[in-house]
């Protein structure tokens, strides 16, 4: 990262995986943030994986920073790769924990210990994950819909035709 600092520029792209990760979380976070606002001085282009919420509220309001996250499927557990514009990702260990079976006592323990601000967090964006789950769906339908009477519309167009031609002979 210090040699990356030295040489990033306003023509940089700065990929950064987990940054910060393998320290105390606070302080990790903390670094993060001061990485990507130097980098964000330099106006240099970066990606930042990360899981931590400081840095998720950061991108969240900080100018020309965007969140981004791609969606991951808790009934398949696996990633759908659909790219989510403007959401940062969310946790999914406990439910993923949770459906891989391990015990409901564990599972209610560890979110006992969670602060109830994150939980709200979470709870917020699992329901705006699910509208937009919900609104891709409608949208998929819609356009099946579309499809469907457009051709129907075709059909029938051409049945009239046929009438109509067998009406002026």
């Amino acid at each position: 990262i210090i040699q990356i600092l030295k040489k990033a520029d306003s023509y940089s792209l700065v990929l950064l995986d987990e940054l910060g990760a393998g320290t105390d979380p606070q302080e990790g976070a903390a670094l993060a943030m001061a990485i990507v606002k130097h980098l964000i001085d330099l106006q240099a282009t970066c990606m930042v994986a990360t899981h931590y919420p400081e840095l998720k509220a950061f991108a969240h309001n900080t100018r020309h920073v965007i969140n981004a996250s791609l969606e991951f499927d808790l009934q398949t557990l696996k990633p759908t790769y659909h790219l989510l514009l403007g959401l940062p990702g969310r946790s999914n260990a406990l439910s993923i924990a949770e459906k891989l079976g391990l015990p409901e006592s564990i599972i209610k323990l560890a979110r006992g210990t969670i602060h109830p601000d994150e939980l709200r967090s979470e709870d917020l964006l699992d329901e705006i994950y699910r509208q937009r789950s919900a609104a891709r769906e409608a949208r998929e339908a819609a356009e099946l819909a579309q499809k469907q009477a457009l051709a129907f519309e075709k059909e029938w167009r051409a049945k009239a035709e046929k009438i109509e031609l067998e009406r002026e002979k």
